[in-house]
């Protein structure tokens, strides 16, 4: 397990109380979505943390089948508890089905992946077509810590 997903790991108790930018960049990612998609559709959250968007996505899309992915086994525990679809996993190495989803997205996951073009080609594999993939990142310099 790297580093990254070690620490989300730990924080998945408290991760709620302090993430008030992942939940600022998970609206600013809504704005960014279709307004509908076909029914029955299958959206992945990619690096779900503990689902607030995954939760948001399927309140927006309540015909689709909205499903949380994440590499922290405590984040994803937490959907489950919810009730949300959840796999744990590497967004490198996805076990979902090619050309099935209808929306592919992700907010405040890519920077913490070593490859992330890598992945973004993995994605676009996922994509039904006329499937999108609807990300939110942070670039270099925007958060000084």
């Amino acid at each position: 397990m790297n580093r990254a997903v070690h620490a989300f790991a730990a924080a998945a108790p408290v991760y709620e109380q302090a993430a008030r930018l992942q939940r600022q960049a998970a609206l600013w990612l809504l704005d960014g979505v279709p307004a509908a998609l076909p029914e029955e559709a299958w959206v992945a959250d990619m690096g779900c943390g503990t689902g607030w968007l995954t939760h948001a996505l399927g309140q927006r899309f309540p015909g689709s089948h909205v499903c949380g992915l994440d590499a922290a086994w405590p984040m994803t525990l937490r959907l489950r508890q919810r009730g949300l679809a959840a796999v744990t996993g590497d967004a490198a190495r996805l076990p979902l089905a090619q050309n099935a989803f209808s929306l592919v997205t992700s907010s405040m996951a890519l920077q913490w992946l070593d490859h992330a073009w890598e992945v973004l080609q993995d994605w676009r594999r996922l994509l039904c077509p006329g499937g999108k993939v609807v990300a939110v990142f942070p670039v270099d310099g925007t958060l000084q810590e």
